[in-house]
């Protein structure tokens, strides 16, 4: 069948078109073609209008939402993003924080172990739950990781002295290596092929983001109300995200797959989170 329609109208053209090779098939009964016309063909005209056919209402909205925040991502694209900011965050925008938190605490002769620590762990918790995650999923290493993440803000945000200042910043790297590793398994078997990369640039953009707007954040809150907020202020946002992202954890499977031990990997990732120390005094 070959009918001139303006360019704008070829996409439409070209559904009727397909309908009509369909129409001819005598397998096919006329009332589920009639539909399929009516669903293919006049979707485009009516911003409101739904198709009753199951097969082109999902076809129709694959072919329109490949995006990482297309309505059947959407939930998941933006607790991802929360996520990452708020570990990203805790990385590298207390900084600003820092050294009124350790004068605060007296312990200025002590002032890179925050950031020392918090590197070593988060190397460490990286490490186990690659191993982890192979066997059980996405599931227990995001939720344990956050559990330790918002155990570590608390102990940070309250601390009275140096050492447990400290060790709530390793509580913190710990369990954003375990949740980041858990996060990249959403990735990885929530979103289809073609959606990954797009989930990914999600990923890396809530990555960057806390470098630019970050700094400035956690020194407002220094300045204007207390440190102590840079840490206890996340807790809510944390557990928000976690909220956004419990639905697609439910209805991931779990992994059915023997995964072999390999203890010496724990060694390893602790011999690197050092030797990253290291580098940074010398």
């Amino acid at each position: 069948m070959a009918v001139d329609l303006p360019e704008r109208n070829s996409s439409k053209f070209l559904v009727v078109v397909l309908a009509g090779r369909r129409k001819s098939d005598p397998a096919r009964s006329a009332d589920s073609e009639f539909g399929t016309v009516i669903g293919i063909a006049f979707r485009p005209s009516g911003p409101g209008r739904r198709s009753r056919n199951p097969a082109v209402e999902e076809r129709g909205v694959v072919s329109r939402s490949t995006g990482a925040f297309a309505p059947q991502w959407r939930t998941t694209s933006i607790g991802i993003a929360v996520a990452i900011s708020l570990f990203a965050f805790e990385a590298m925008a207390v900084a600003t924080a820092m050294p009124v938190a350790v004068r605060d605490l007296g312990g200025l002769a002590f002032y890179g172990w925050p950031f020392s620590v918090f590197l070593v762990c988060n190397v460490l918790g990286l490490v186990l739950a690659g191993r982890w995650g192979d066997r059980v999923g996405p599931r227990a290493p995001l939720v344990s990781g956050i559990a330790v993440f918002v155990l570590g803000l608390v102990v940070a945000g309250t601390a009275g002295a140096m050492v447990p200042f400290v060790l709530g910043r390793g509580l913190q790297g710990f369990g954003v290596g375990l949740a980041t590793v858990g996060v990249f398994l959403i990735v990885a078997t929530a979103y289809p092929q073609e959606v990954q990369p797009k989930a990914m640039a999600v990923v890396s953009t809530a990555y960057v983001l806390p470098a630019f707007v970050g700094p400035l954040v956690s020194g407002s809150l220094t300045t204007y109300v207390s440190w102590r907020w840079v840490f206890l202020g996340l807790v809510p946002l944390i557990l928000a995200g976690l909220a956004l992202l419990l639905p697609v954890l439910r209805r991931l499977p779990v992994p059915d797959r023997e995964v072999p031990q390999d203890r010496g990997r724990v060694l390893y990732a602790l011999l690197a989170g050092v030797g990253a120390v290291l580098l940074q005094y010398m």
